[in-house]
């Protein structure tokens, strides 16, 4: 009921970002954000980045697919990538989780966001029933996620849909660390954790020598630092200039296991252009940051 629920949500969406998709967009931040876009003359980060969104502008649009970018991490070198364990191009999955030995993993869908599903694997047989993954699979894999929600970057990256060995070992989300690049410079670090089912996060200002400094800038930010390593932090954001290089702007994510950093994903447009900064003042600095 869940699955189609959610199908019937973005077929509604579908069907009115094709009617007029800029308009569709516009009342959307409208929305989210408290006032009506000027993507003539962005003065904020959430107005820049729509106004990138409706014109379609974007570099190495492929790697916003997980294929695609993994490929491109194991070329530069650095930094791990997720285990993948199967990459699911067509309906007839069964044999995929038959292969699989105990333990815990991640079903995702390489090219959009949101498609993702842990499950674990007890003597042998998914946790969740062999009909609900594939009805899964077979949704992700004919969904078009760029018709869906404006971001046609997706329209480079093949659809498919990936196995990855869990990196928490089946003990929740693995903690996230976010760096907001412009032209290959890292301007701000995000920390994020979704452990206790609420999310926190934490945000910090990079200067041009490289040091961090905290910054309040989103809703829901926590009030003291969170007990993190800084020498991840610097690792992150050493890396994440070297990876975003060539593009104008992306957000390099990654995620933390064992205290080693693993590449999550680029992405193009966070929270669909409608980041959710605590009041435009934090919008408008946010822009001015990253010099865009």
């Amino acid at each position: 009921m869940q699955i189609k629920s959610k199908a019937l949500k973005h077929f509604f969406m579908m069907l009115a970002g094709k009617i007029n998709r800029p308009l569709y967009e516009k009342l959307r931040f409208r929305i989210m954000r408290g006032w009506w876009p000027n993507i003539y003359a962005p003065t904020t980060i959430n107005e820049w980045l729509l106004r990138r969104k409706i014109s379609k502008k974007y570099e190495k649009a492929e790697l916003s697919g997980a294929i695609e970018s993994y490929r491109y991490i194991k070329s530069k070198g650095g930094v791990k990538v997720p285990n993948v364990l199967a990459v699911i191009l067509d309906t007839n999955s069964r044999a995929h989780f038959d292969n699989l030995a105990d333990g815990s993993y991640i079903l995702k869908g390489s090219h959009g966001s949101g498609m993702i599903k842990s499950f674990e694997i007890l003597e042998h047989v998914p946790d969740i029933p062999y009909e609900e993954l594939n009805q899964l699979i077979d949704d992700w894999l004919i969904k078009d996620y760029a018709d869906i929600c404006g971001e046609y970057c997706y329209k480079s990256a093949v659809p498919a849909v990936l196995i990855e060995k869990s990196l928490t070992g089946g003990n929740g989300l693995a903690l996230d660390i976010k760096v907001h690049c412009a032209s290959g410079v890292p301007r701000i670090l995000q920390f994020l954790d979704r452990r206790a089912g609420n999310l926190k996060r934490f945000t910090w200002k990079i200067g041009t020598d490289a040091s961090i400094t905290k910054i309040d800038m989103f809703k829901g930010e926590l009030d003291s630092e969170p007990d993190i390593s800084h020498s991840l932090l610097d690792e992150a954001v050493t890396l994440a200039g070297s990876l975003s290089d060539g593009m104008e702007y992306v957000r390099v994510d990654f995620m933390i296991s064992d205290n080693d950093l693993y590449f999550g994903e680029f992405t193009f447009f966070p929270a669909g252009a409608c980041m959710p900064l605590k009041n435009r003042s934090a919008d408008i600095e946010f822009l001015s940051l990253c010099g865009l």
